[in-house]
């Protein structure tokens, strides 16, 4: 089993067996795990060009494509208000941006499976779009300061358009206002941000996604037993939203006792590692694994079957992370998973491009969270893919989808 990751060896293959646009993407892996200290401002800035020679694509596949590009390339403008506006939609024509577009794209980490997924659904969706010249995706350990320096950065160059995936709810709303007061049109997108100072937002449902898991576990385990629970990374927007999913749920059962906490980073080697020095002080019975993350309870799972626990006999949540199902497959774990909408900057992506043809869109789009219960893992499961491949990505539905996953996994050390 694959605990070291090493990034450099990506670098090697780029442009090669990889898709050619998720070249651009990649040093936002050389940053570290999540939690590294920050290089500088603006800690890794990679421009990605999508069209033309350099982004890997023949004219003959580019008149191909402007056949079917999404928005269409023939599509005529609005000039006038559509009176069937309705109130929660956003009338763009303002955003109108003659093409090519140069798009900003900042994150506040790399370095896990899924961000890695989350990438190249953006990028590799960008590539059949020949309207999007350059993704400039910038990645920033997980500091909002440096975030912020690099949202600045866009809004000096005058992108076209931004997506934001914020590393705080509060620290950034004021540089959303900057972007807001610039003129460039803002989408918000996979966790949520305190201000009204963007365009359109794809945010999922975080609070109902942390209910919907640990309530599934605790009507499993027959509302009583003991539970480790695991944080992802505290204070981030999107951990905080789902531990109090978690808490919502857990009231409801005072017979589950929390015995042991730990942070595995949303990271497989971290959440085996946190989980290691955990086992010592853990009492004899444990019944349930509460973690948002499937690569987390990949290696929670990992370090408590080492350390001869019964596994099998516990519950456990997270992702639909392809490990887990498989050993709920293949050894009768019970596995509760939520989606992570892997494939929701993908669609932030769609939005802005929508924007960017003066095409109304809604201001807000609240992405479900599907889940699946311990049957559905079952059949879920993929023995053909990596174990560390969330399973809810759209790339798993045809072969070149399926044989990008592996490349990428393989280049980045990924299990």
């Amino acid at each position: 089993m694959t605990e070291k990751v090493d990034r450099r060896s990506w670098l090697k293959v780029a442009g090669g067996t990889v898709a050619g646009l998720v070249v651009g993407g990649v040093a936002g892996y050389l940053g570290g795990r999540p939690g590294a200290a920050p290089g500088g401002v603006v800690t890794t800035t990679e421009t990605v060009t999508v069209t033309g020679a350099a982004g890997g694509i023949s004219a003959e596949e580019l008149a191909k494509l402007k056949q079917t590009a999404f928005p269409a390339l023939d599509l005529t403008p609005y000039k006038f208000k559509a009176p069937w506006l309705p109130k929660y939609f956003v009338d763009t024509r303002k955003y109108l941006t003659k093409p090519p577009w140069t798009i900003g794209f900042s994150v506040p980490f790399m370095g896990n499976n899924w961000k890695a997924i989350y990438q190249g659904e953006v990028l590799e969706w960008a590539k059949t779009n020949p309207k999007i010249e350059k993704v400039i995706w910038i990645q920033h350990n997980n500091d909002a300061s440096d975030q912020i320096a690099g949202i600045r950065d866009f809004i000096s160059k005058r992108v076209s358009g931004i997506v934001i995936d914020c590393a705080s709810a509060t620290a950034l709303a004021q540089v959303y206002k900057e972007a807001w007061d610039a003129g460039i049109p803002l989408v918000s997108t996979t966790d949520p941000i305190d201000s009204t100072y963007y365009v359109s937002a794809t945010v999922p449902s975080l609070e109902d996604r942390g209910y919907n898991l640990a309530k599934g576990m605790c009507e499993l385990m027959g509302g009583k037993g003991n539970i480790i629970r695991f944080w992802g990374m505290k204070g981030a927007s999107w951990e905080e939203l789902n531990q109090t999913g978690f808490e919502l749920a857990l009231r409801e059962y005072p017979g589950i006792k929390t015995v042991a906490t730990g942070v595995g980073l949303w990271d497989y080697t971290e959440a085996k590692k946190a989980m290691r020095d955990l086992i010592p002080a853990l009492p004899k019975e444990v019944d349930g694994i509460l973690s948002d993350s499937g690569q987390m309870t990949l290696g929670i799972y990992d370090a408590l079957e080492e350390a001869g626990y019964e596994v099998a006999k516990m519950v456990l949540t997270g992702d639909p992370t392809n490990g887990v199902l498989l050993s709920a497959r293949d050894k009768g774990l019970r596995y509760v998973a939520a989606g992570g909408d892997v494939w929701e900057g993908r669609e932030a992506t769609k939005v802005l491009c929508n924007i960017l043809e003066g095409l109304p869109v809604q201001k807000n789009y609240p992405l479900p969270m599907r889940i699946w219960g311990p049957e559905e893992c079952k059949k879920l499961a993929d023995p053909d893919m990596p174990r560390l491949v969330d399973m809810d990505t759209t790339f798993i539905y045809d072969e070149k989808g399926r044989k990008f996953l592996k490349d990428l996994f393989a280049s980045l050390g990924f299990d």
